[in-house]
C-alpha cells in the first residue's frame, strides 16, 4: 500500500482551534497538506497553515503525534499525519486556496463533533488533553 506523508496543525487562540472545509471531499478537517521534497513537518505546516486559514503568526509549542487514514481518493493509499501544536494571537482568517475556501474557529469542546473523518476524531479525542 502506498503512503502519502502530511503535516497537520493544531492552531490554538483563547481555547479554540482553526477547522478548515475542504471542498473536493465536502468535509472539515485540521489544516494539513502533502511534506514537500526538503521541507521539515514544521515547515510543512506552517506553509499549509498559511495557505488555508492565513495565518503567519504561529508559535511553535510541539509536536503531537501522529496517526493514519485512507484518502477518500483510493483506498490504497494511507495518508500518514503528523500533527503540531502552535499557538497565535491572529483571530482574522483568510484562505488563499481554493480547494480551501472556507475555516472557521471552534470552541475546543465542539472540535471532535466538528471533524468529518472518523480516524480524526478518534486522534483529536486521544491527544486533547496535551493541548
Amino acid at each position: 500500500m502506498k503512503k502519502e506523508h502530511s503535516s497537520a496543525g493544531i492552531i490554538l487562540r483563547d481555547n479554540k482551534i482553526v477547522l478548515v472545509y475542504q471542498k473536493s471531499t465536502d468535509s472539515w478537517g485540521l489544516p494539513k497538506g502533502h511534506i514537500e521534497k526538503g521541507e521539515s513537518k514544521e515547515e510543512s505546516a506552517r506553509r499549509e497553515i498559511y495557505e488555508e486559514v492565513g495565518i503567519k503568526d504561529l508559535r511553535f509549542v510541539k509536536e503531537i503525534g501522529d496517526y493514519e487514514r485512507p484518502t477518500r481518493k483510493s483506498k490504497n493509499i494511507i495518508k500518514h499525519i503528523s500533527v503540531l501544536l502552535f499557538r497565535t494571537d491572529q483571530e482574522k482568517l483568510s484562505s488563499h486556496d481554493s480547494e480551501n475556501p472556507f475555516s472557521k474557529w471552534v470552541d475546543m469542546k465542539k472540535v471532535p463533533q466538528s471533524l468529518s473523518y472518523p480516524e480524526d476524531k478518534k486522534f483529536f479525542l486521544k491527544i486533547r488533553g496535551k493541548i
